[in-house]
């Protein structure tokens, strides 16, 4: 099948399909346009819905804790963010697979030049939290504030197909890109900010956002405690009061030990948990009205080492080193310890199969344990070596098991690891090029493609990227192609090119690419189904609820 993203309206119900859409794919996100097709009568923004019949406080536990609420400073985009502020679109999840793109602050757009270059997105009326109007001189603003490097946002890499932005009126913008035929499918993870309250030289606009944030969500944030909790509140102003089902607060926590958050919500104190390791998953479905389900995954647990002999010196400059800590790995025997058996080892590539652009006729990197001494041997290391090697392990638990299994495969080839276990900022701070002294041999990654499209991740590989991998010119390239380019089929093989590039065998210029991808990371969730609905809640990444659709149980 072949389909022109641009060259026709789709209904909204069939832009994001997923993999149920074969070589289309999430591709076909983007389309000419959004409204004014047969299903414009589902707008979500209608006033005329009947009001609940029930309302209930949902008790949530996050995994990850984050020390602000302003998205400008932080990587998070958990349903805490979405239930708070609002991108052009919304990403949102369909029964049976798959999403939609649905309009969020944006009603509609389109790409009248016909190649992703230049996009006009038709406002919707909405107003601040604090009574402000929303215009979009906030949406140009926001754009341009994300992408400047002296920002130092950490949502940079959300907006890197944006060029510019010319506002029309108040409720029209027309945005330029490198013509990005998927640029609206991306705008679902690109939180709007308010321009007076960042633009107000009487306050810190980071610390005012980071506590009090204000926003057009759905929802408000209230009584802000840092890492430890926030409430979020119907909002009384918000444009989606008509898509309130039931919930109306959600007292937000977030709780990084995972043996706490089980106990808690075992107890009956806790409604909903994030990240249910996989080793407790039978025992947590026993518990008293609960249901566990699983997300799509969306990336893999990976090993991301250094390559760059001018900026990085270390062993895995040499490509023989990258493939033999490779072989080393056996990802099955991970796959047991880390994830009790239940995911897939990573099919050498960082995209996961519910993510447009994997490979699926790819296979794992088979464990060779003699194939990785022959090589450290021809490397000039047969007599051993060493390596540092930096870990975030604390914000999910299949971490620590993965660095402790990788630690001793490497060992028994003859490679001594020098472990420094980071704290999530420090982490953070790599991710954005913040920290750049002291980088190690083998850094433990997992980039997520939170559209479920190759690009959210594989830009992180980029020359260009604070992240500084490596500097690929042919990898380069095929990423500004595969942004560019519209067709859906022709689009997945250009993915192909590109990922081979990062292959253990690679057979370009590198030999071997930059990484060890280990295995797809599960995301498992675990809720009360007599506080919510299980029919009105289905599993997905991002955001993995949004709370107004949610009907009591």
């Amino acid at each position: 099948m072949e389909i022109n993203i641009l060259n026709g309206q789709v209904s909204r119900r069939t832009f994001l399909k997923g993999s149920a859409l074969g070589g289309v794919g999430l591709a076909t996100a983007a389309v000419i346009g959004c409204g004014g097709d047969d299903d414009s009568g589902s707008s979500s923004s209608s006033t005329n819905a009947p009001e609940p019949t029930k309302e209930v406080t949902v008790r949530w536990a996050a995994n990850n804790p984050i020390p602000t609420m302003s998205p400008n400073s932080t990587a998070a985009s958990a349903s805490d963010f979405h239930a708070i502020y609002d991108g052009l679109t919304r990403q949102v999840a369909q029964p049976g697979g798959g999403a939609t793109i649905d309009p969020g602050l944006a009603e509609s757009w389109e790409s009248p030049d016909g190649t992703g270059a230049t996009w006009v997105f038709k406002l919707r009326e909405a107003e601040w939290s604090d009574g402000t109007p929303f215009t979009a001189e906030d949406v140009a603003w926001t754009h341009d504030f994300y992408k400047d490097p002296e920002s130092q946002s950490r949502l940079i890499s959300r907006v890197g197909t944006y060029v510019s932005s010319k506002v029309l009126d108040d409720r029209t913008i027309e945005i330029t890109t490198k013509s990005d035929p998927i640029f609206p499918k991306r705008e679902g993870i690109v939180f709007t900010l308010p321009k007076h309250v960042f633009t107000d030289s009487s306050i810190n606009p980071e610390e005012f956002m980071g506590e009090t944030p204000v926003g057009t969500g759905a929802y408000v944030a209230q009584n802000f405690r840092q890492g430890q909790s926030v409430d979020l509140v119907k909002s009384p102003s918000g444009y989606r009061s008509g898509d309130f089902k039931g919930v109306s607060k959600v007292e937000y926590n977030w709780i990084g030990e995972t043996s706490t958050r089980m106990a808690a919500l075992e107890a009956g104190d806790l409604d909903f948990s994030t990240q249910v390791p996989t080793i407790d998953a039978e025992r947590v479905r026993g518990f008293s009205n609960t249901t566990v389900v699983n997300a799509p995954p969306t990336t893999n647990a990976a090993w991301d080492m250094a390559n760059k002999p001018n900026d990085d010196p270390g062993i895995t400059n040499d490509p023989r080193v990258r493939q033999a800590l490779n072989f080393a790995l056996d990802r099955d025997g991970i796959v047991l310890a880390a994830y009790d058996g239940q995911t897939s080892p990573a099919k050498d590539q960082l995209i996961t199969p519910d993510v447009f652009g994997h490979q699926s006729d790819w296979s794992p990197i088979p464990y060779d344990p003699d194939k990785a001494r022959e090589l450290l041997k021809d490397a000039g290391f047969g007599g051993g070596a060493s390596m540092n090697i930096d870990a975030q392990i604390l914000i999910a638990p299949y971490l620590k098991p993965i660095l402790e299994a990788s630690i001793g495969l490497w060992e028994d080839v003859g490679v001594k690891s020098d472990v420094r276990t980071i704290e999530v900022n420090v982490w953070r701070d790599r991710l954005y090029g913040r920290a750049t002294e002291g980088r190690p041999g083998a850094f433990l990654m997992g980039w997520s493609s939170f559209l479920y499209e190759a690009a959210l991740a594989l830009q992180w590989h980029e020359s260009s990227n604070p992240y500084d991998l490596w500097a690929n010119p042919k990898f380069d390239e095929l990423f500004e192609a595969v942004n560019k380019e519209v067709d859906g089929e022709a689009r997945n093989q250009l993915y192909r090119q590109l990922l081979q590039e990062e292959r253990v065998d690679s057979g370009g210029e590198f030999v071997s690419g930059p990484s060890a991808f280990i295995a797809e990371n599960p995301s498992i969730y675990a809720f009360r189904n007599d506080v919510i609905d299980e029919s009105s809640f289905i599993a997905w990444a991002t955001p993995g609820m949004r709370y107004e659709n949610i009907v009591p149980a």
